[in-house]
């Protein structure tokens, strides 16, 4: 927070803290409902973790114990209305349920607003802040009569972590280990772990920048080794079924130190140790598929620099809240491409409408669009034509001035072509009721003026698309003049299956 007589800090105002978000990244609503409470008390700053699409409990782990926080949005994909029953919430929590256990081990302040249908089953630590919601409240046009505990809620927990982040920073500025050392904590040739192959290693952490130490084997938990163990970011190790093995791999994953975990097998394939049955048996995602096998040196050595890709792999900085914003919403935005031709006269009209188009899709060709579209220095024809073949909605925007330019009636003639192969759903609107071409005459077009409410047309171009290819996949439509409500197509059309999307925010 800032003062407001000055600009600068207020010291009396909560704190800047960074975060770890755990949410469902295409419930939409919920999360801008729970980050705009959450930009009352501050200007929230994130790190988009947009890294490869296998998960890396290394990352993971290292990104929760990096944040001083932890905040969890728990939704539900089914409608508000539906009855979930314990296998529809085990599936839907199965991400939350991975990360809460990440922060709780990390012994992070921790604060859970969660969907009033998961009851008890998201088995919530004692001692967090957590907040039950009802989805439809939340989800509703009216006020949210719940606001004000949310916010209280969230402000109470701001407060409680200000006094966590004072003793980490006392306790930080003792550290005497470099923070970007990684540990090896290996066994010896008997395992296959020969001094090339630990060199091998070695050489593409430090590669990646990295510091190195090797740890003796079998560890010996002194003081010594426990402090060092805690103040590394990560920690390479070997899974083997020995009491060394299972007692430095349980003391790791007690403490909340990032691992990369390793295990020879004679073929290459993960067999699950017993100490990792009890240790993480309880998750369906995550740690089972987290194990790198292996079974030669240069294949390990292969693996552990894909392994290294994943965990460097850079995170997008969302700074202000109208990137937050534009984040968020980004869940709501469709994929498939839409193109929209009109002549520069029709200006008025193809700006209003591509305004409203990109709030819902993620890619809208406006030639017009400050060259976003058409970049500089390439050629616009091949561009413009390349485009129009990878769209899957064409939106011709007819007008007097339109039919009497060739380079707009070839859009429109491949917007047909297209049509006819049924790779491409043609929408026309016409501004001042002029003739159609002949070969789009027999295509009934949506009459628009000024006086259109083109946010409202929109939404009716976006429902009956939905409704089209839900019925017949890759169906090409004229829109007939009824309309149908956007609302109820969300209902029918399944979001995508996603394992979540994890970043880090700030809060000042």
């Amino acid at each position: 927070m800032t003062n407001p007589s000055n600009g600068a800090p207020d010291p009396d105002g909560p704190p800047a803290f960074e975060a770890f978000l755990s949410h469902r990244y295409a419930s939409a609503e919920e999360n801008l409902y729970f980050f705009n409470i959450f930009r009352q008390v501050g200007q929230v700053q994130f790190e988009v973790d947009e890294g490869p699409q296998t998960i890396s409990m290394t990352r993971l782990a290292r990104m929760v114990r990096g944040a001083d926080a932890f905040i969890g949005i728990y939704t539900l994909p089914e409608s508000t209305t539906s009855r979930v029953n314990k296998e529809q919430l085990r599936s839907a929590s199965q991400y939350f349920r991975l990360e809460l256990e990440l922060a709780t081990r990390a012994r992070k302040p921790m604060a859970v607003f969660y969907d009033e249908r998961y009851r008890a089953h998201l088995d919530l630590p004692t001692g967090i802040y957590q907040q039950a919601y009802d989805s439809q409240e939340v989800l509703g046009h009216g006020r949210t009569p719940s606001e004000r505990r949310h916010r209280l809620a969230f402000e109470s927990f701001a407060t409680s972590v200000k006094t966590e982040m004072a003793y980490r920073a006392h306790v930080e500025s003792l550290l005497l280990t470099a923070p970007t050392t990684v540990g090896l904590l290996l066994p010896g040739t008997e395992h296959g772990y020969t001094s090339t192959l630990v060199q091998g290693l070695t050489n593409a952490l430090e590669d990646r920048g990295y510091r190195t130490q090797c740890l003796n084997w079998p560890p010996v938990l002194t003081a010594g080794l426990v402090s060092s163990l805690r103040q590394f970011d990560w920690v390479v190790i070997d899974v083997a079924d020995t009491v060394a093995g299972v007692t430095a791999l349980a003391f790791l994953h007690g403490h909340a130190i990032p691992m990369l975990r390793l295990q020879r097998t004679a073929d290459g394939i993960a067999s699950q140790p017993e100490v990792e049955k009890t240790l993480f048996g309880g998750f369906e995602v995550g740690y089972c598929e987290d194990l790198l096998p292996w079974s030669t040196e240069e294949g390990l050595l292969k693996e552990f620099d894909i392994r290294l890709d994943q965990i460097d792999a850079p995170v997008r900085r969302i700074s202000t809240p109208k990137e937050a914003d534009t984040y968020f919403r980004g869940a709501k935005q469709r994929t498939e491409k839409v193109f929209v031709s009109y002549a520069s006269e029709d200006s008025w009209a193809a700006q209003a409408i591509v305004g409203e188009l990109s709030k819902r899709f993620r890619s809208v060709f406006d030639y017009k669009d400050g060259g976003a579209s058409l970049p500089a220095g390439v050629d616009w024809m091949t561009e413009l034509y390349s485009r129009l073949h990878e769209s899957r909605i064409g939106i011709p925007v007819l007008s007097s001035s339109y039919v009497k330019k060739e380079t707009c009636l070839h859009e429109a003639r491949h917007m047909m072509m297209r049509a006819d192969q049924r790779a491409m759903q043609v929408i026309p609107l016409n501004v001042d009721g002029v003739e159609a071409p002949v070969f789009m005459q027999t295509v009934q077009f949506r009459l628009i003026d000024r006086s259109t409410d083109i946010a409202r047309l929109v939404d009716d171009i976006v429902a009956q698309y939905y409704r089209t290819t839900s019925a017949r996949d890759d169906a090409v439509l004229v829109m007939p003049e009824h309309t149908l409500s956007l609302n109820a197509r969300e209902e029918r059309v399944g979001e995508p299956a996603d394992r979540g999307v994890h970043y880090t925010c700030r809060l000042p």
